[in-house]
C-alpha cells in the first residue's frame, strides 16, 4: 500500500541537536525522537497536516499509518497490552539520558510524566496534565486517556 506521509525539515541547530542527542541512545522511532528531543531544548516544531511524500506501507512496519479501523484496533490491542508502555519506557530513557539538553521546564515536565507512571489513579491524572503531554488528533488524545486511566503509558 502507499500512504502519504509529512516531511520533517530541520534547520542546523536542530540537526546538531538530533545528533548529540542520538548518539549509543536506544529510540523506538526516529521521527518522533526527533519531535520530542527538538521540542523538548526549546526549539519550534511546526506540524503540517497536509502529507505530500508517498512511503511504503506494509504489514511489519512497527508503526505507521493508523487510518483504519483494522490498524486502530490493533493499535488500542497494543495499548492494552502494554506496548505503549514498554515504548514510553525507551523514551524516557533517552529523554533522561539528554536531559541537560532539555528547557527547564520540559524537564519538569518530563519529571511529572515519569512520576505519573508510577502514581495512584488521582494523582497520576494530576501529574499528567501537569505534564502537558498531548496527541495531534481527537482519536489519540481519547487513546491517551485511556492509557493513563489504566496506567499502560
Amino acid at each position: 500500500k502507499q500512504w502519504y506521509q509529512r516531511r520533517v525539515r530541520v534547520n542546523k541547530a536542530a540537526r546538531d541537536l538530533i545528533v548529540e542527542s542520538s548518539y549509543n541512545t536506544e529510540i523506538v522511532s526516529h521521527d518522533w525522537w526527533c519531535y520530542q528531543i527538538i521540542s523538548g531544548a526549546g526549539g519550534t516544531v511546526i506540524y503540517d497536516r497536509e502529507p505530500c511524500l508517498k512511503y511504503r506501507q506494509h504489514s511489519k512496519n512497527l508503526v505507521g499509518a493508523n487510518m483504519s479501523w483494522k490498524s486502530r484496533i490493533i493499535r488500542l490491542h497494543g495499548l492494552l497490552k502494554g506496548r505503549f508502555r514498554d515504548w514510553n519506557d525507551i523514551n524516557i530513557s533517552a529523554l533522561v539520558k539528554n536531559k541537560a539538553l532539555l528547557t527547564r521546564q520540559n524537564q519538569a515536565n518530563l519529571e511529572n510524566f515519569i512520576k505519573a507512571r508510577n502514581s495512584s489513579f488521582f494523582r497520576r491524572l494530576l501529574l499528567f496534565i501537569r505534564s502537558g503531554i498531548y496527541r495531534q488528533t481527537l482519536l489519540g488524545n481519547l487513546g491517551l486517556l485511556l492509557g493513563i486511566t489504566i496506567n499502560k503509558v
